[in-house]
Parts: structure tokens; sequence; C-alpha cells
């Protein structure tokens, strides 16, 4: 019996940590949101510290402040490890003056948690390589199944990206990335940070969503929306069952042959959504704006379009794109963008900060067995040049589809 009582325990507490976060919260007094941030920890930090909600030693003073962040804290930049264990620690200390720091799903940490690391960059794998172990799953298979066709998938993408954008992509190295393939998998607390987050929220009268809006959000339920998101990174990351092919949409590039969702969307950036849809999702979530992040603008720079209802806030924060450093803030009525050249230094906030950042337990970097060097290193016969629907094929093999 005690036994059935601490399985039942674990279950719930699982659950709990699984649950996305809520969707529609109240409007707060105050509301600051943060685009793409890909890695840069200098760049955060300035954005956090020009809106006044950390201190000099970089803990929260923001008070009942509503943080939100729209996506894509990882790939690009080295610092994403950094970034999200500062932010847990800086969640706690939000939640304890009665603020708010919260994240959505953006279609890079969906990408990271499927095993596409093309876009992880060498800082960031470093970063992860002294992860520890994690091996609690209910499917080890796709573990296996991860690695075993990581190389290839990695390979094929490569190639697209030096095809379509000539972005060069370093040879693919098991050792390398098994640091971050653990960080996504499995228990790891990454794991249960990335399913707590919504991919979809209305906080008062402002709607998020990472990349764009569509008929999908009259068509279907925040709930609904945030769930199948959840079920496949659930899946992907070995703590879930394999969700229905027919919700596939919601997590693939539409690029490369998936459909438009809240993760990959570019419609909407790119006018192609009408003014009359915009109306009928603000009407139907009783919303006034729609804030979206993933595409990054022109000059680098907030825009307003859409009879100023949508606000489009990635400007390249990261220096992978050197862009500019942006945030929108929301009290009552007024919507303040505030745009900033990057400076050169954080005068020393960066490493005031890392020295209170507590990291997940690790360990010395782990070698891979021979066997699976040999199989992933470079030397097989190189993959022809694809384009993104052989990629994603490649993809699914993940999966057995």
């Amino acid at each position: 019996m005690r036994t059935i009582l601490t399985l039942v325990a674990l279950a719930l507490a699982a659950s709990a940590v699984a649950a996305p976060s809520s969707w529609n919260p109240p409007a707060p007094a105050r509301l600051v949101l943060i685009a793409d941030i890909h890695g840069d920890f200098d760049a955060l930090l300035t954005i956090l510290k020009s809106r006044d909600l950390i201190d000099d030693n970089g803990r929260w003073k923001g008070g009942r402040t509503h943080l939100q962040f729209l996506g894509d804290l990882n790939d690009r930049g080295p610092d994403t490890r950094l970034i999200l264990d500062y932010l847990a620690d800086l969640r706690k200390r939000a939640a304890s003056a009665g603020g708010v720091v919260n994240a959505l799903v953006g279609n890079h940490e969906a990408m990271v948690a499927e095993g596409m690391i093309s876009y992880v960059s060498e800082g960031e794998a470093q970063a992860f390589s002294t992860f520890a172990e994690t091996t609690e799953t209910t499917n080890p298979l796709v573990w296996k199944n991860r690695l075993a066709t990581q190389a290839e998938n990695y390979r094929a993408h490569a190639d697209y990206l030096m095809t379509k954008y000539g972005d060069p992509t370093p040879p693919f190295s098991a050792a390398r990335y098994l640091g971050i393939n653990r960080a996504y998998f499995g228990n790891s607390p990454y794991v249960s940070e990335l399913l707590s987050r919504a991919s979809v929220r209305v906080i008062g009268e402002t709607l998020v969503v990472h990349a764009g809006v569509g008929e999908w959000l009259i068509d279907h339920s925040p709930e609904e929306l945030n769930k199948m998101v959840h079920d496949w990174i659930a899946y992907y990351t070995g703590g879930g069952p394999k969700p229905s092919l027919a919700s596939r949409w919601i997590i693939e590039d539409v690029e490369a042959g998936g459909s438009a969702g809240p993760l990959w969307d570019r419609a909407t950036n790119d006018g192609r959504v009408s003014q009359g849809l915009i109306d009928r999702i603000l009407k139907k979530y009783g919303a006034k704006r729609i804030v979206v992040g993933h595409s990054v603008q022109k000059n680098f720079e907030v825009r307003e379009a859409y009879m100023n209802k949508v606000y489009f806030l990635d400007t390249g924060n990261s220096t992978a794109y050197g862009g500019k450093l942006s945030s929108i803030e929301i009290t009552g009525e007024r919507v303040h963008s505030q745009v900033l050249d990057r400076p050169p230094s954080t005068n020393g906030l960066r490493e005031r900060v890392i020295q209170h950042v507590n990291h997940p337990p690790s360990i010395e970097p782990f070698a891979p067995p021979p066997d699976l060097i040999a199989k992933n290193e470079p030397g097989l016969t190189p993959l022809q040049k694809c384009e993104p629907s052989a990629f994603r094929k490649l993809i699914r093999n993940l999966t057995g589809d």
C-alpha cells in the first residue's frame, strides 16, 4: 500500500510540474515583454536593468511586475544555460515579491527538445557538456533513436542552411552535443521548466504568442493549443506517449512542410493576415493588442501594424544578429516600446550576477562509447543536398513515422 501511495504522489507531483502555465492571468499593473534573447546574457541583463527590474547585483526589484518572454531564449548564442539558471532564480525572487517571470515556448525550444541541434552554438554546447545524466523516462527508445539519427539529421539541416542562407555549420560531433541532449531529456529540470510553459497566453488585454497568429486561434482554444505543444515536447523528451499525428502541424516548421501555428507562423509578419482576422481574434479573446517575436524586424526597430493592434518585438537582441535591445512595457492603456543600442559591456553586472547563479547538479564531461562515436562522427557517406521537406523526413526517423 505504501508503494502505491508513493507512486500516486510521484504521479501527482509530475503532473503538477508538467502542466502548462495559466494562459489567461488578469492584467497586472505593469507588464514587460521581451522577445527572442537567443543565448545572449548581456543583452538580457541590459534590458532588465533598463526597465528597472533588477538591481546592481541582478536581483529582482520589479515588485509586482509581470515579466513575459516570448520564447527563443536558447540557440545561436553561448549563454543559454546561464540564462535559464538565472531566470529560475529570478522567478522565485519575483514570486516572493508578488511579481511574475514567465516564458512562452518558441520554435527554437521545440527544436532542441526534438533533438534538432543545428543552431546550438559552440559555447552553448560547452556550457551543457557537464550536465549530469538523467535517465528517468517512460520512453528510452526515443533517447536511443535520438542519438542514432542525430548525425544524419544534423548534416541534412546543415546542408539546407548552407544552401539557403550560406550559413556554415561545424562538423557534427556526438560528444559535443551529448550534454545538451541530456539537458533536454528525461527528468531534467530544463525539461520540467519547458513543459511548464504555454505557447499562447492572454495577459489582461494583451495576447502574446511567439511567432504570429492565424485561423488556428479561431479554430482552437488556448487550452488545446498549449496542450498539443506540451504533448509533443513531452514525447520528444521521453516523458510522454506519442501524440496523434493530426496535431503535428503545431510543432513543425511551415517552410519544411508543416502548417501554421504559434511557434512558426510568419504570415502575420509578412502581411498575409487580414485586418478582419486580427479583429476577430482580438474580439474572441477580449484583447486589445497582440505582441509577437520570431521575425527580426527591419532596421532592428519595434514595428506596429494592423491599425496599431499588432506589435512585432524581435529586434535581433542577440549578438548573433547584431541588432538592438528592445522591450515593451504596458501600464493600463499605455504601451511603451523601448529600443536601445547595444552597450560595449554590462559594466561588471554580468560578473556580479554569475557569482550567485546556481546551476543544477553536473558531472565531468561524459565520454560516449566508442561505437556511438564511430556511428555518428563525420566519415559516413555525405548526404546529398536536400530541401527542407527531405530534412523533415529525416527528423521523422527520430519517431519512426
